[in-house]
């Protein structure tokens, strides 16, 4: 009893502390009581704590030693650097004395721990790897031995001391003054009900295109995935409808699966939110986040065509049984303003100029107001008090989803600092071009194995983080736009979320849907065929990342990526008649590898061949199912 009692304590404290955070970081956008350092110290803080006092309840054995030696920590290092944050500054470069040192030690040691028991080794053996090389990386031969630093507290000087360099700068930063507000705006938006609009906006589309419940899963799944910025929880909210639908509407359990963890996977590449993904890269490019999301429109709308092509293609090969239900239209229109207008809001306020921070508050309190003022509210207390509650919790679970990811940013930055301060990005370059010679397609297919291997269980933010700041010189090398590497490197960061043998998306979406993870994850990969595609078309048609300027360059590559997507769909399910014979299977065969040709090649006639076939492809296997319809009537 004592002990259930402590967890209920332990519970409610969290929730409190993670509502305080979340107002916290509202408020510091409007008040800036003091500086940056101050406030991403006390941002890390807070996720440290958020993550490791349910943790030291919760866990058992080693895993709760861990935990509360871990929060003791927390509780040491965090005032102590909030005291000596400007001592430390003024000392930068000097070394540092005994206790500085240890709590620097500290702090990262904590952040790691707390990495662990949130997301596993993987991080932390990475972060370990990148440490082991700051300190004793000179003594490496080769092009990749790092310069020694004078004494080991000058060293830790650079990864924990000051505000302007590792564990409390850089992406940690970033986590502070944006993240954190993101993924608060997508936990709300969330809380508002916004997710039953998306529902049966997806379940209209469904009815007035062959498709069903595919069709509600993608475009749900889209929508709520670029405001929420994350995958696998994406899955678990949208999934939980849209698995079974798909499943009873006539779709294989893998099918639905697929269609859902892919869509959701989608979401992150989709404006105008985009999640975390786009501040992060507007971070490291140094340009406006508008510029971003501009850049990021076409492509992603071709990520969505391609799958709707492919969702309309499997719908072909299965016995759906159509969704013929009324659309709720009352509830589409009492929902719609809770995403039009805060959304909106963002992309106005940016347009105008203003900040990513000042654009997604402004947004995010005009959606709770929206929330709020509801007609059935302001005539029920009840009805009010439960709107309030449901908002709250939405901050709570937004302030402890940043929470994870923020602790896993600051171990991030702990590699960043490494490769900056050794200057191991340029040499890791080097030897990467040497390995793959003077082959650019060679050297993107490694980057493309790096980015999905290095986000294997990891949220896309540090996946990202990491191989950016790890590939990107080593492309730039090649004359690559560093516009293009990051778009490059961010697309196959969020594939690892859909990618085996980790696919967290799909674990979870084959829970969902009752099925094993290989054939899950199998289907998933099916749909990614084109996805997958998709980067390497950036890299040899730049033009797709130039919107809004809108010319025949653009065109071109948009209809060879829509054409591939026919052909590798028709090829992977069936053809539009339900049946393979050896024709279509030749048709599109040629036809798909034509149009990948032209990708990588752009020779016209390679275009106007897959185009042909892909008409001719159509136009034969429909003229077959109207026959096989006839002959059944």
């Amino acid at each position: 009893m004592n002990i259930q009692r402590v967890n209920s304590v332990i519970s409610s404290l969290t929730i409190v502390l993670a509502f305080v955070a979340a107002v916290y970081h509202i408020v510091y956008v409007f008040w800036f009581p003091w500086g940056t350092t101050t406030h991403t110290i006390l941002h890390l803080g807070a996720a440290l704590i958020l993550v490791l006092l349910p943790k030291a309840f919760e866990e058992q054995g080693f895993r709760r030693v861990g935990s509360v030696l871990a929060l003791l920590l927390a509780f040491i290092t965090i005032p102590f650097f909030l005291v000596m944050s400007d001592t430390l500054e003024m000392k930068f470069g000097m070394g540092l004395n005994t206790i500085e040192f240890a709590m620097g030690l500290a702090v990262i040691a904590t952040t790691l721990l707390a990495v662990y028991l949130v997301w596993g080794l993987a991080i932390p053996i990475v972060c370990l790897f990148f440490l082991t090389y700051f300190f004793f990386g000179y003594m490496i031969p080769g092009p990749l031995q790092a310069a020694r630093m004078p004494t080991v507290d000058y060293a830790m000087a650079f990864l924990a001391a000051g505000g302007s360099s590792g564990i409390f700068a850089g992406v940690t930063n970033v986590s502070a003054n944006y993240i954190f507000l993101f993924v608060l705006f997508g936990a709300v938006f969330g809380a508002t009900g916004v997710l039953s609009m998306f529902i049966e906006l997806g379940r209209y589309l469904g009815q007035v295109v062959r498709g069903g419940a595919a069709f509600t899963a993608i475009v749900g799944s889209a929508l709520m995935g670029s405001v929420t910025g994350a995958t696998v929880a994406n899955v678990a909210l949208t999934g939980a409808v849209t698995i079974p639908t798909m499943k009873k509407q006539g779709y294989r359990s893998t099918d639905a699966v697929a269609i859902e963890s892919v869509a959701s996977c989608g979401g992150q590449v989709l404006p105008p939110i985009m999640g975390t993904g786009a501040i992060l890269m507007a971070s490291f490019l140094g340009v406006p986040y508008v510029s971003i999301l501009a850049m990021a429109l076409v492509p992603a709308l071709l990520f969505f065509a391609g799958l709707l092509i492919t969702a309309m293609v499997v719908a072909r090969n299965r016995p759906i049984v159509l969704d013929e239900e009324p659309i709720d239209w009352a509830l589409v229109r009492g929902h719609l303003a809770h995403f039009v207008i805060p959304v909106g809001l963002v992309v106005y306020l940016l347009l105008i100029g203003r900040s990513p921070e000042i654009a997604i508050v402004w947004a995010l309190l005009a959606g709770i107001a929206l929330f709020l003022l509801r007609p059935r509210n302001l005539t029920s207390w009840p009805q009010m008090w439960f709107s309030i509650k449901s908002l709250a919790t939405g901050l709570v679970q937004g302030a402890r989803q940043a929470a994870e990811i923020a602790i896993v940013l600051a171990a991030i930055a702990v590699v960043a600092q490494t490769l900056i301060t050794t200057a191991a990005a340029p040499k890791l370059a080097l030897m990467l071009r040497a390995f793959a010679g003077d082959v650019p397609l060679l050297w993107l297919v490694m980057s493309m194995v790096t980015c999905i291997i290095l986000g294997f269980g990891m949220p896309t933010a540090a996946a990202y983080t990491l191989v950016a700041i790890m590939m990107v010189p080593a492309m730039s090398q090649f004359g690559l736009d560093p516009h293009v590497a990051h778009f490059f490197i961010f697309y196959y960061a969020v594939y690892a979320a859909v990618t085996p043998p980790v696919a967290t998306a799909v674990i979870v979406g084959s829970k969902i849907g009752q099925v094993g993870f290989w054939p899950a994850a199998l289907a998933s990969m099916k749909f990614m065929t084109i996805p997958l595609l998709l980067p390497f078309a950036f890299v040899y048609h730049p033009e797709l990342l130039a919107f809004p300027n809108i010319t025949l360059d653009l065109l071109m590559p948009v209809l060879a990526l829509l054409v591939a997507a026919f052909h590798a769909s028709v090829l992977l399910y069936g053809g539009l008649d339900g049946r393979y014979n050896w024709l279509t299977v030749a048709m599109m065969g040629v036809g798909l590898v034509t149009a990948v040709l032209w990708i990588f090649l752009s020779m016209p006639s390679l275009l106007i061949i897959s185009t042909a076939l892909a008409v001719g492809g159509f136009l034969l296997q429909t003229y077959r199912s109207h026959q096989l319809q006839k002959a059944v009537a």
